[in-house]
Parts: C-alpha cells; sequence; structure tokens
C-alpha cells in the first residue's frame, strides 16, 4: 500500500499559544515527530511524510528537517474548530494534483511526542496482517475504569447507563480492559474515509501503548508534565 503520513501542525492554539513550536527540553514539540516520522519512515519506499501546517516558520523548519512541505494549508481547514478530516481530504487532493495517489493516511500528532519508531512500524505491521481492518487508534489501558459504572443523564434527571451490565452487580475485576485513545497514532484506509468522512472506523485495530509514553499535550497542565519528563 502507499502511504500519506500527515504530521498536522497549524499555528495557532488556544490552550497553548504556538504549541507545535514551543521548547520542550531544548526542542520544538513538533521536532520529536518529525524525527520519528524519519526513523521509522525514512527508509520505506512507499511512504510520504508531510506537515500539513497554515504556518510559514513550520513549513520552513520541516523543510530544514528533512521533510516534505510543497504547500500550506488553508486558513479555512486551521481554524479552532476546523475537524481533522478537513486538512486530510486537502492533503489527499493537493497530491493528487501532483500525481500521488494513496491507499491510506498516517496521522502523527506532534502532541504526542513520546511515541517511538517502533510504535510507527508497529502500527503498520498490525494493520497489513488485518487487510480487513478500516482504520487503526493506539490506546492505553486503564484498569480504573469500570464502564459500569458510567451514566448519561436525561434532561428529566434519569440515568443511561452506558453498557447494559450496570445494574447486574458485576465485578469490575470480571470485565474486559477498557483502552483508552491517545492519540499517538492514527491510520485509516483512504476509501474508507473518502466514503464515510471519518478518521476512525467502528470497529478500529488497537495498538496498545503503555500509559507513561501516552502523553498528549492540549493544555498548559499537560505540557508542564512532558517537560517534567522529557527534562530528567
Amino acid at each position: 500500500m502507499e502511504y500519506l503520513c500527515i504530521i498536522p501542525a497549524r499555528k495557532g492554539s488556544k490552550g497553548v499559544p504556538g504549541k507545535n513550536m514551543v521548547k520542550v527540553a531544548g526542542r520544538p514539540l513538533i521536532s520529536y515527530s518529525l524525527e520519528v516520522a524519519k526513523e521509522a519512515l525514512g527508509d520505506l519506499p512507499n511512504f510520504t511524510v508531510f506537515v500539513s501546517t497554515d504556518s510559514e516558520e513550520i513549513q520552513q523548519f520541516a523543510i530544514a528537517e528533512g521533510i516534505e512541505v510543497p504547500f500550506l494549508r488553508p486558513d479555512e481547514f486551521a481554524g479552532d474548530r476546523s475537524p481533522s478530516i478537513e486538512f486530510v481530504l486537502h492533503a489527499l487532493k493537493e497530491f493528487s494534483k501532483r500525481g500521488k495517489e494513496f491507499d491510506a493516511v498516517m496521522i502523527l500528532q506532534p502532541t504526542s511526542p513520546m511515541r517511538t519508531a517502533k510504535t510507527v512500524r508497529d502500527a503498520i505491521s498490525l494493520l497489513e496482517k488485518n487487510p480487513s481492518a478500516d482504520s487503526l487508534i493506539t490506546a492505553f489501558e486503564d484498569p480504573s475504569i469500570n464502564l459500569d459504572t458510567y451514566y448519561q443523564r436525561t434532561d428529566e434527571g434519569f440515568g443511561l447507563g452506558v453498557t447494559e451490565n450496570h445494574n447486574t452487580g458485576g465485578r469490575r475485576q470480571d470485565l474486559m480492559p477498557t483502552y483508552v485513545r491517545n492519540g499517538a497514532v492514527y491510520i485509516v484506509k483512504t476509501d474508507y474515509l473518502e466514503r464515510t468522512g471519518k478518521l476512525i472506523a467502528d470497529r478500529p485495530l488497537v495498538l496498545v501503548m503503555d500509559e507513561a509514553v501516552s502523553i498528549n499535550v492540549d493544555g498548559p497542565d499537560d505540557l508542564a508534565k512532558l517537560k517534567e519528563v522529557l527534562e530528567k
């Protein structure tokens, strides 16, 4: 399969201004994902690594790091409320104009800098061993979660159990493990995302990562935690 690996890095961010270029352990945050992409995919001829950004600063930084950035992301696909599917479809369309078509898209968010090249390669391997799968996500196990104790609440004040077993008295120890999506790696087949407008299938493959390397920088607290870990 031909893959497009997208590292999405817009210049704006409400939680952490200029997040993708913020220095962490002496390096811009985005540099960790650029490095992993080059290490994991650099010798694979069926991968094109691309930074989707609306920032000329990020574009020039990525080019200096050896990453292809032949075009910028339009402002209409770079807002706080712009869904990810927009920058993915934009990238596929622009590469198609340049004669490049892809069977699948991988997304490596700069906000998950602790993933390794091995994790990226393991994700590719897992997907290719399961040809019927439409997408893959990474996640960590959270043994503290018991979905049988989770409820939604109606306007009238009634609780709706998230599972059918919420009132059966089951023990957490008897339940299947629960995994939390961590945003480190996404892969989706192009025909699926174009057909459905979704990046995650109803039954995605799940590659399990350790919670300790699942930091996802969304706000200042996450950034502080990441700095504490990496600067040690």
